[in-house]
């Protein structure tokens, strides 16, 4: 009865926390729209943005995760976004990469290279107070839109930023959401643009394309010395993957996890993401991994790999910075710490192993038991 009784009080303060967040995000949003932090939106998307965001604190609200929806809002309508170059959106079946980013030059420089050669025209970058060369980098490049904020990084204000930068092309056009360190590969790559893949989704109903994370490594020690990332660390595990079932607000989603940092860490973190998304009304970016709403990823076949660029060179000592608890990154800087004591144990080997794969071309996707490639030469 005492566990009943307190389940019912839960529900009775999470409905008062609505009503007060229903009246407390209206006022926030119009404060920023009449000081023209938002004023470039249109009304009309300005209404969707607001009840999109509404309606996922409501689906949320009684499953715990109030508190982070909160911040992504929060971050939307309040952060000081400097908007330091942007332009017209190529058309809409050529996706935008969209990323936040600070201090990753050598990284950023390779993503840049791939998605070029994958047909891509635009990219918005948002920085985050770099100061190892990589703004002054990106402001020479003029496919680059730019935006900077500087205020401290969080997890959940990333998504925050991510979705801002997304309302300034707007809805109804394709976007890869993505970080520095990853690069989407699909089977095919080699003689088919991203448009290709984008038109064999268009055709299928497709508004998602779901990916799993590939950890890449080198035959060398971790976080060893790199002229060259994209060429070193060409390795990736084929068969420590595994498939599980996660509830996310209301809904149950597979997740996938595994790779070396699971077969050698114990790490369950998720691997499972959606880089490529249309984004129509109603959609939000609440995490790494997933977007608001959840209905149409309850099923959805994993059809991509996306390359994990994680242990290179100067990652070790920004993963001990990551590992503080208070420092704003997922789990509270749990799977970092996860990673310096398995280093701290067994130094720093190579993660090669008997399953392990190079990734000369995109073929070695087929290797991979949990991806279902997408067959663009049966087009």
């Amino acid at each position: 009865m005492k566990y009943i009784i307190l389940a019912y009080l839960k529900r009775i303060l999470f409905f008062f926390y609505y009503l007060f967040m229903m009246v407390k995000i209206p006022m926030e949003y119009n404060r920023s729209h009449k000081t023209g932090e938002l004023r470039y939106l249109s009304d009309k998307d300005f209404v969707i943005w607001k009840k999109s965001m509404l309606q996922m604190l409501r689906t949320y609200c009684f499953y715990g995760y109030n508190s982070r929806v909160r911040q992504i809002i929060s971050t939307f309508s309040d952060s000081e976004i400097e908007v330091i170059r942007n332009s017209d959106p190529p058309a809409a079946d050529i996706p935008i990469v969209v990323l936040c980013e600070k201090n990753d030059l050598k990284r950023l420089q390779m993503l840049v290279k791939h998605y070029r050669t994958l047909g891509v025209q635009r990219f918005a970058f948002l920085d985050n107070g770099s100061e190892d060369g990589t703004f002054e980098w990106l402001i020479e490049q003029k496919d680059i839109d730019l935006y900077r904020c500087m205020q401290p990084y969080q997890t959940l204000v990333k998504e925050g930023w991510m979705n801002r930068v997304v309302s300034y092309y707007g809805f109804h056009r394709w976007y890869i959401l993505t970080d520095s360190d990853e690069l989407m590969v699909y089977k095919g790559m080699e003689s088919h643009p991203l448009e290709d893949l984008v038109h064999y989704a268009e055709r299928h109903g497709i508004k998602r394309i779901k990916g799993l994370t590939l950890d890449t490594y080198s035959k060398k020690r971790l976080f060893g010395k790199t002229d060259n990332i994209r060429e070193e660390y060409r390795w990736i595990d084929t068969d420590s993957y595994l498939e599980i079932e996660t509830l996310r607000g209301t809904k149950m989603v597979k997740r996938l996890i595994g790779g070396p940092r699971y077969r050698l860490m114990g790490s369950g973190i998720t691997l499972s993401k959606f880089p490529l998304v249309y984004f129509e009304p109603g959609m939000v970016s609440d995490s790494a991994h997933y977007q608001f709403p959840h209905d149409c990823i309850d099923h959805c076949p994993c059809n991509v790999g996306i390359l994990h660029f994680k242990f290179i060179d100067k990652d070790l000592d920004e993963y001990e910075k990551r590992a503080g608890k208070m420092t704003g990154f997922s789990g509270g800087g749990k799977f970092y710490r996860q990673y310096l004591d398995y280093i701290k144990k067994n130094g720093n080997k190579s993660f090669m192993y008997e399953g392990s794969a190079e990734f000369t071309d995109s073929t070695v996707i087929d290797r991979i038991r949990l991806i279902d490639p997408i067959g663009l030469d049966n087009k």
